[in-house]
């Protein structure tokens, strides 16, 4: 990540005799104070935070100043890889410990590697939580995978075929694919990359296949249709091209069920831990470009929301008016579909009829 400097400098402070901070083009960023200036065998050291510029009569000496490879805030913590060949990993956990008075403050540690794989949560997962799921299931499912603990809907997906849902809005959808789904698509690859396509525009996206990578290498299974090592080159193509697209081979329909409940619990755990809003958990991946399916959405978010604090409802003619489009067919069908969705209800004839949501 360019633009990001890491800078230590030594202070006069038996306690905290070193300053870390990170700049952003001569902006401080992040600026703590640390009792040393890399956690060696100790393996993490304690933190506090510097709020505003150090005294001017403070005498601080650079000792070190090397560019952030790698820079990136995950909930609690802020992950930092430094540009250089030793001493390059670390990360800043955050947290907050209520004091007896009852005041919450601030606790800071500074780890490495080193402590990372000494401590006995080493193991332990990174997001914790217990958020209800909202899963969308596509209309076509015939035999859905199960999610029991999860509120399930069933709608006509734009993409994929289950989705995670957060205040209306796709946080993850994931496509499921049988191991001769798969194969089919691969005889018709082209279409597949404008499918995958529209899938990355997606936030976590991810194409699970009930089937292991091997499978594909039997050729008493896959025919000869096409040989083993092009469906090789062909699999390896769809990576290439979606980077952004999880492809997961899961083995079996059980195992790939489990594997998507446990990311999408694990997709809403992140936003919750890192406190994103719905708007910014559903954030267009840098490649979005809009398409109809895209234009569809939008429309749907302001119907389901905006319109909800109508108690008198919307007319067709308002809703053009307030998108300002002039073709009503696509609306229409968008009216349709949340009604078989028993999402809204109409009142109202003809010219007259008015849409209220449920």
């Amino acid at each position: 990540m360019t633009g990001y400097i890491w800078q230590v400098e030594k202070t006069q402070n038996p306690r905290f005799p070193y300053r870390i901070s990170i700049l952003e083009d001569a902006r401080t960023v992040l600026a703590l104070r640390v009792q040393d200036k890399w956690p060696g065998q100790k393996g993490n050291i304690f933190c506090i935070r510097e709020y505003g510029a150090p005294d001017d009569g403070e005498n601080l000496e650079q000792i070190e100043s090397v560019p952030i490879a790698f820079l990136r805030r995950q909930g609690k913590r802020v992950e930092i890889v430094l540009d250089r060949h030793n001493r390059k990993r670390c990360d800043f956990l955050f947290l907050k410990k209520v004091s007896p008075s009852g005041e919450a403050q601030e606790q800071i540690f500074f780890r490495t590697q080193t402590g990372l794989r000494s401590h006995r949560s080493k193991g332990s997962p990174l997001l914790y939580g217990s958020e209800k799921l909202e899963i969308v299931i596509d209309s076509s499912e015939r035999y859905p995978w199960r999610f029991p603990s999860a509120n399930l809907g069933r709608s006509r997906l734009p993409a994929g075929d289950y989705a995670l849902v957060w205040e209306n809005r796709y946080i993850a959808v994931v496509e499921r694919k049988t191991f001769e789904n798969l194969l089919h698509d691969l005889y018709e690859i082209r279409i597949l990359h404008q499918k995958l396509s529209e899938l990355s525009s997606f936030p976590n996206p991810a194409v699970v296949i009930e089937a292991q990578y091997g499978d594909y290498s039997d050729t008493a299974r896959i025919g000869d249709s096409l040989s083993a090592p092009h469906i090789n080159r062909l699999i390896g193509e769809i990576s290439a091209l979606h980077p952004g697209v999880q492809l997961i081979f899961a083995g079996n329909r059980k195992l790939a069920n489990a594997w998507t409940s446990r990311f999408f619990a694990a997709v809403r755990r992140r936003i919750a831990d890192s406190g994103q809003n719905s708007d910014e958990a559903a954030q267009r991946p840098p490649t979005f470009l809009s398409t109809p399916v895209r234009q569809d959405l939008e429309i749907r978010k302001k119907i389901l929301e905006e319109y909800a604090l109508r108690p008198d409802g919307f007319s067709m003619k308002e809703l053009k008016a307030d998108l300002g489009t002039a073709d009503t067919a696509p609306l229409r069908r968008i009216i349709q579909q949340l009604k078989r969705e028993e999402k809204i209800h109409s009142s109202g004839k003809a010219s007259a009829t008015r849409w209220h949501i449920l």
